[in-house]
């Protein structure tokens, strides 16, 4: 079920984290758009933002986060980009940061948790 607004329409927001599938049926096909370049946002059961990052492979990234951080990890924002550029996913994952007021933890003083197994 989806919990939150349809910002666009390729963006969604609070998605259930822990469901069985968090992302849309399909999201492993190489041909969704979950392959194209996405920008994500983890967000704990709180919906306290964790984490914002960007990825040409989103399901598998989450699916990282998952095992690293899995206290973390409750509810997940994800906007696909049709032609994606490192530039174009820095700037909106920085507008994701800035909105959010402050970087969260996970963008820098535990940066490594999240990244790196």
């Amino acid at each position: 079920m989806l919990i939150g607004v349809n910002l666009s329409s390729n963006t969604r927001i609070y998605r259930r984290f822990r469901s069985p599938n968090p992302l849309k049926k399909g999201a492993q096909d190489s041909s969704s758009p979950f392959f194209k370049g996405s920008v994500y946002a983890i967000f704990d059961q709180k919906k306290v933002l964790q984490f914002v990052g960007y990825s040409r492979d989103v399901y598998l990234s989450l699916k990282q986060h998952l095992v690293r951080q899995p206290q973390q990890c409750y509810w997940v924002k994800v906007q696909t980009i049709e032609r994606p550029s490192r530039t174009v996913l820095e700037n909106i994952e920085n507008a994701w940061i800035a909105e959010n007021g402050s970087v969260p933890s996970g963008n820098r003083d535990n940066k490594e948790k999240w990244t790196h197994p």
